[in-house]
């Protein structure tokens, strides 16, 4: 068996040991900040991560003597039933997949799977290699950072101005004593689908505020696509800003009809009511024509790219 660690968005998410026999992992968890015992990997954590970080970790023990034989020089190369191409003879780019499993060799050892995804960047490596992939970069930029425990703060009804209410988790960096920015993400899929992609904004100081739209899931009122998003945009935003917990500096992220529903808020015009205090961020690290005080990031889908001026981890 081999060890490698998992890292999300250069977030340590846990220690694997794959080969043969069956996988066993050691899991963070995101409400202490500790990793877990050793545990056998679990069908239903296999369906997990490979929903969360679009790796099949049994597949990849299973393969890992098949990579390490066929993966080496350059040109196309196909095994597993999966196709690659390398120029280098080190890194092996996967063709034909939507999120794809990158290998790295060194050696003719499989030292570290990179997968870019539409939400992050997910390495797993082996202990001791981390310098050789992307992870240096993140290690140089933030060479200290703090990590935060995830805490589920409250659900709330967040009232529109027609008195309809909307369901909205928030989700805060546990044990901050000051005010943060915050990170708003409205969805008509079903808040808490997927939750666990956000959580690394918790983990470096943002608050997390994840919506249900109107007429969806937990949230009141009718359900009409595109019709609202307006309005409760701005309404959403606006309480957002109110909150003891946020800083008064606020981004969107999210891709297709989380990434419409951006610029429906940006289209109301105003930005939210800002306290004495706030009023200093106003003008700062603004994307594109975005009220002041409002940072927007779309996802694809036809939309396209708006980048993200606050420093948001990607």
């Amino acid at each position: 068996m081999r060890n490698f660690d998992l890292y999300v968005s250069g977030i340590l998410y846990g220690r694997l040991r794959l080969g043969d026999g069956t996988p066993q992992i050691r899991k963070l968890d995101v409400h202490t900040g500790a990793l877990l015992d050793w545990q056998d990997l679990t069908e239903q954590d296999r369906d997990f991560y490979r929903f969360f970080v679009k790796m099949d970790f049994a597949a990849l023990g299973q393969n890992l003597s098949h990579y390490e034989s066929g993966l080496h020089g350059t040109g196309e190369v196909s095994l597993c039933g999966e196709r690659y191409t390398s120029e280098d003879g080190c890194s092996y780019l996967q063709r034909d997949v939507k999120f794809p499993n990158n290998k790295q060799m060194k050696e003719g050892r499989l030292i570290a799977v990179t997968c870019p995804a539409r939400e992050m960047v997910t390495v797993l490596v082996e202990p001791g290699a981390e310098e050789e992939t992307i992870l240096r970069l993140w290690r140089s930029t933030w060479p200290e950072e703090q990590l935060f425990p995830v805490e589920h703060a409250q659900t709330f009804p967040v009232p529109m101005r027609d008195g309809v209410h909307l369901s909205t988790n928030v989700y805060l960096p546990k044990n901050c004593s000051t005010p943060v920015p915050a990170v708003l993400v409205r969805t008509p899929y079903g808040k808490e689908d997927g939750c666990e992609i956000y959580y690394r904004y918790v983990q470096r100081g943002y608050a997390v505020v994840v919506q249900d739209v109107r007429g969806r899931n937990a949230s009141e009122g009718e359900w009409l696509p595109n019709y609202h998003e307006v309005e409760d945009g701005d309404d959403t935003l606006n309480w957002i800003a109110a909150q003891p917990w946020c800083s008064g500096r606020i981004g969107m992220v999210g891709g297709s009809y989380l990434g419409y529903v951006q610029w429906a808020a940006a289209a109301s015009g105003k930005p939210p009511p800002e306290s004495s205090d706030q009023r200093s961020l106003r003008g700062q690290r603004l994307c594109g024509s975005a009220p002041p005080g409002w940072v927007f990031h779309l996802g694809h889908a036809g939309l396209g790219l708006c980048g993200v001026s606050e420093n948001l981890p990607p």
